[in-house]
């Protein structure tokens, strides 16, 4: 006799990811996407070790609410956390520059998310560092950002310039803070 265990439930990170920040209890959370509570361990535990979440996310939830500290076993309630990595990264409608070390050295986001960036017009090599500092403009409501990212991979230049991939190594609480500002303002914009 073969017994099969039910459907892993399948979460969208980026919603349940924003209902964590906005402070939701456990028991909302758990009503919203019809979890148990080792449902919801699970997808804590999942959203931590995927590096979604880190730990100071929770600190603005419910005190019954700390971070999960250990893994579940394969026979609790887990969940299955969509990570779509094209979901995650923000294709900005309007231009947003980015400025290198620099002034001179400037740059347009063409995709963002909290770990990564792809930009046209500052070139990078494959494995080198650079810092970054993104501008408040008129028509952008944030403080500046200032971050280090290494290059993850360049595509070849072209007569306007390199598009190059960076990941975020480095960056300030407070300059994750407005990340997240320009993240939030960049998805308001999208359908």
């Amino acid at each position: 006799m073969s017994t099969t265990s039910p459907p892993k439930k399948v979460l969208p990170a980026k919603k349940i990811i924003a209902d964590i920040r906005a402070g939701l209890s456990d028991n909302e959370l758990m009503s919203q996407y019809q979890l148990s509570k080792q449902g919801l361990k699970s997808a804590f535990s999942k959203l931590l070790k995927m590096r979604l979440l880190k730990e100071a996310d929770f600190y603005n939830r419910p005190a019954q609410n700390p971070p999960p500290l250990r893994q579940p076993s394969l026979a609790e309630d887990t969940v299955i956390v969509a990570d779509d990595r094209e979901s995650w990264r923000l294709i900005p409608k309007i231009p947003i520059p980015i400025y290198g070390n620099n002034p001179a050295i400037k740059g347009e986001i063409l995709n963002l998310s909290e770990r990564g960036l792809g930009i046209h017009g500052i070139s990078g090599v494959v494995g080198q560092k650079r810092n970054f500092v993104v501008m408040p403009q008129e028509y952008l409501p944030i403080e500046p950002i200032t971050f280090e990212a290494i290059c993850v991979w360049k595509s070849k230049d072209d007569v306007q310039g390199a598009t190059v991939g960076f990941q975020i190594t480095a960056i300030s609480e407070e300059a994750i803070v407005q990340l997240r500002n320009l993240l939030d303002f960049i998805d308001e914009d999208e359908p």
